[in-house]
């Protein structure tokens, strides 16, 4: 990557993690436009940064910007090599399998960022895909069972807290909807 380009990457994550929400709004889709050119290429150290940035970006407190990061993620993996496309997997898989109640929105967001991200793989040629495919539906199919030993361990002690078990059901068919 030459070193306007090094430059111009360093400005949009710098816009990315602005306190305006229309910096980050923005600088994300001029990212997105930046990573869908062919002749882009990016260096390892750019590929880190701008994976941690969107990731990050996941987490806003502004859906708008939560939405474009995840178009973000399309694209991304397209560019990045193996290594950082795994970052993004592990990060979305343990986003859509965390239980906890004020995680809720992180898991719908990370749910619709791994389906883009299974969706971009599809298309892609690369080796990666295969093992990277095989890693996610083996952490998803594991959480759909930790799921079920919890939802029965719950419905044994006869607890009285159907929240929890809605919400465990809830968080199974999020899981296999996006296998």
């Amino acid at each position: 990557m030459s070193v306007a380009s090094t430059t111009h990457i360093g400005s949009l994550l710098d816009k990315m993690s602005s306190s305006d929400k229309d910096f980050r709004f923005m600088a994300t889709s001029d990212l997105m436009n930046d990573l869908q050119k062919e002749s882009i290429k990016l260096d390892d150290d750019s590929e880190r940064r701008i994976v941690k940035g969107v990731l990050k970006l996941l987490e806003d407190t502004n859906g708008e910007v939560q939405n474009q990061a995840v178009k973000c993620l399309g694209p991304l993996v397209c560019k990045v090599k193996e290594p950082q496309i795994e970052i993004i997997c592990d990060t979305l898989c343990s986003n859509c399998t965390n239980m906890s109640k004020d995680a809720e929105q992180l898991r719908d967001i990370s749910s619709s960022g791994l389906k883009t991200v299974i969706a971009s793989l599809a298309t892609t040629n690369s080796g990666a895909t295969n093992s990277i495919s095989k890693k996610i539906m083996q952490r998803l199919i594991a959480a759909i069972q930790q799921g079920t030993t919890i939802a029965n361990n719950a419905t044994s002690k006869k607890t009285n807290n159907a929240f929890d078990l809605a919400n465990g059901g809830q968080s199974q068919l999020e899981i296999l909807d996006i296998i």
